[in-house]
């Protein structure tokens, strides 16, 4: 993973390419990359621990492999990231984004998205008290897509907002998503722009 500093489309931040997996993002300089493996998050909470002006960044990142579905994002997921500076009082759901990637067995094409859009739907509806939105296909300057949003329960009285990008290259699915508390979901244009600047390299 190579970074530099961008100015995308409409993000100005910091561009972060993928050769292995053949992809860059573009994200605010300010946000945090979440490390790879389960074993260098920890290790990096820890450093962190050790400066006061740095224990509220461990405190984010022990959030996120707080939870098995946090863990489960750290081996499911080839790229993550979250809003930095973040007031973990004021929510407890972090605003993130982040890149998977699913290998198949033939070339993805445009009239794959329905079915696509429709299995991804399903499954993020199991969870009860979710709502998504019928997913629609649209057009980023990576190609055709299909997108869904909704929301999901998140306990407490508390629910995540998500968008979640399908992008079909090749043999390969891009899973591009964000998170954020879902009473910001509506405000949160971010998500959009950023989707506009993700490239296949």
């Amino acid at each position: 993973m190579l970074a530099g500093g961008a100015s995308g489309a409409d993000v100005k931040g910091t561009t972060y390419v993928d050769k292995t997996h053949g992809y860059s993002i573009t994200i605010p300089s300010q946000w945090q990359l979440v490390p790879r493996p389960l074993a260098q998050v920890k290790q990096r909470i820890a450093l962190l621990k050790k400066k006061k002006a740095t224990v509220d960044l461990s405190d984010a990142l022990a959030s996120i492999i707080g939870t098995a579905a946090g863990r489960s994002q750290i081996s499911a997921y080839e790229f993550q990231a979250f809003e930095w500076p973040f007031d973990l009082t004021a929510t407890p759901i972090l605003t993130e984004v982040y890149v998977g990637i699913v290998p198949v067995k033939t070339t993805l094409t445009k009239a794959n998205l329905p079915a696509l859009g429709a299995e991804f739907a399903n499954a993020l509806s199991a969870p009860k008290g979710s709502k998504v939105v019928k997913p629609k296909e649209v057009t980023l300057p990576a190609g055709p897509t299909e997108y869904i949003i909704g929301t999901t329960p998140a306990g407490t009285g508390l629910a995540t907002g998500f968008e979640l990008y399908l992008i079909p290259h090749g043999k390969k699915l891009y899973e591009l998503g964000f998170q954020v508390d879902a009473s910001l979901l509506s405000s949160a244009k971010l998500f959009t722009s950023i989707a506009k600047d993700f490239k296949f390299v």
